[in-house]
Formats: structure tokens, sequence, C-alpha cells
């Protein structure tokens, strides 16, 4: 009897636990035991995209060299990462310029967002500026080479590069070493100010020139074979033509045509001795001639 209750509990289960089977199947199509792909949480493998490589903590120390990053002395945290920022751009006229707001006493507890603008309207030098968490400046910085000046609570720091993972800072109270923040510090730090001059004013570096093309090797023409070697005479040590023949006849030819010049200068001179000898008979022929027509006419005539 309880092996009928059993028997008959199964055969109503039955239906339900094939719907629920042939259900999901409908559901899945693509499931089974050769479609099944592992799924990372939030990562879509159809759309994945590699990040981008961090770049090098040495990569970034170059956006502001060491001779251009000034040591806080006292309440001049911003005055320094404004000079870090402009004079490694090439804005030599920010040079000291941390030493002369000291000097000056000017705003003595920090300053802020006017303080920069002023300070840059005065320097007349062109220059971006946003207030606003505006992270394109970041972009821009990156594009031309040059560090970001940016506030953070009671401090200012240098901001010399930003990724989806670290910000790169420059922070003139401490070791004048960049350090790298995660992206999620970094965010909430900083203030939503920041400044950057609008351009490089260095020339950037020319990219290298791609290394010319080895030019083929010309085989010389090989001569009569010689004895090998630097001791061997031009043209006998079988790697340069042989032009001594050729050099011969050459100088034979020459020869012969300064022979063929003078012996045409002799006979050019003979036959003016020979022309100059024939006008002296001409002359004496014709001076003759005329003493015999004047005898003539002397002489008496035949007697009558």
């Amino acid at each position: 009897m309880r092996f009928i209750l059993v028997l008959v509990s199964v055969l109503m289960l039955l239906p339900d636990a094939q719907g629920q089977l042939l259900g999901r199947r409908r559901r899945c199509p693509d499931c089974g035991p050769n479609n099944y792909t592992p799924r990372v949480p939030g990562v879509n493998p159809e759309n994945e995209v590699a990040p981008d490589p961090e770049p090098d903590l040495s990569e970034m120390e170059k956006i502001i060299p060491p001779e251009c990053r000034v040591q806080n002395r006292g309440p001049n945290c911003g005055w320094c990462a404004l000079e870090d920022v402009f004079v490694a751009a090439g804005y030599q006229n920010f040079k000291g310029l941390r030493q002369r707001a000291n000097e000056k006493n000017t705003s003595p507890h920090g300053i802020g967002p006017s303080a920069w603008k002023y300070q840059l309207d005065q320097a007349k030098v062109q220059y971006k500026f946003v207030e606003n968490h505006d992270y394109s400046i970041f972009d821009h910085a990156k594009q031309e080479g040059v560090g970001v000046a940016v506030m953070i609570p009671n401090h200012a720091v240098v901001c010399c590069g930003l990724t989806d993972q670290y910000a790169y800072i420059l922070d003139n109270n401490g070791p004048l070493k960049v350090q790298r923040w995660s992206r999620q510090e970094f965010n909430r730090k900083w203030k939503g100010i920041a400044c950057c001059p609008l351009f490089h004013k260095h020339p950037k570096q020319p990219k290298p020139e791609p290394a010319p093309a080895p030019t083929p090797t010309v085989q010389p023409l090989t001569g009569a074979q010689g004895p090998a070697g630097p001791q061997g005479p031009p043209g006998k040590d079988g790697t340069s033509p042989d032009l001594g023949p050729l050099s011969a006849k050459l100088d034979s030819l020459a020869a012969t045509v300064t022979k063929m010049n003078d012996n045409m200068a002799k006979v050019q001179t003979n036959v003016g001795v020979i022309n100059s000898t024939i006008n002296v008979i001409d002359q004496r022929v014709s001076a003759l001639e005329r003493q015999t027509r004047t005898r003539l006419e002397v002489l008496p005539g035949p007697p009558q």
C-alpha cells in the first residue's frame, strides 16, 4: 500500500517538474553543456575594452622637472603650485613667485581662485581655469604636456596626470616627488578648482626621423687578377677595374696630337718663308723687266 502511494505522488509531481525544466529551456535556449560562457559581474565580454596601461611614475616625474619644483615655506602652497606648473611650461616670469609673494606678505592665509586669476592676468599669459569640477582640463593638460594646479581642502598641489585608476600628485608640503593617489581619493579631495597654461611655450621635441634604408653595396668591376692585398698595384688587386691599358692609349693619342700640332706649326712657318721668297723673286723680276724696257728705249734705231 505504501508503495502505491509513493508511486502516485511521483506521477503527480512529474508534470510540474517537466514544466519547470521545459520552461527554463525555453527561456534560455543557448544554455547547455557546450554553450556555457562564464560571466563576470559588471563585464560584458562582447563590448569589453582593455584599459589603457598605467603610466610609469618616471614619466609623470618629467611633467614638472626637479629644477622647477618649489618647497612650500609657510602658507604659500597656492603660489608654489602655480610656480611649479607655469615655470615647467616655459613661463620664466613665474620663477620666484612664492618668494615674492612671501616677501610681500600676500595672502598670508593662502590664496583662492580670485588670487590665481589676478596673478595670471597680471602676467598676461593664456591659461585654462575651471571652478566646477570640469575634468576636461586634465585632458587638455595631457595633450600639452603640462601640469595642473588644483585646490584640495586647505591646500594646493599639482596634478601631473589623471587616469581612470590613479591621480599623480606633486605635493609641495612633503618630499618633492610624484605620489600616486587612487582616483577615488582624488575625486573626494578635489574642490573642483584648477588651472594650467593654455599651451606649452617650449617647442615640442620633434619625432625622430626613421632610419634611412641601407644603401645596397655596389660591387666594383673586377679587373685582371693580380696580387691581392693593399700592397697590390692599382687595377691588379682584383677589386677594381684595370685602367692601365686605357690610360696608356690616351697618353699615346695625346702625344700624337701634340706632334701633329707641332708639325702643322712648322709647315705654316715654311709656307710663310716660301711666300716671302716668292714675293722677293716677283719684285726682282719686275725690276728686271723695267730695266730691260728702259734700255731698249735708249738704244739707237737702225741706220737709214
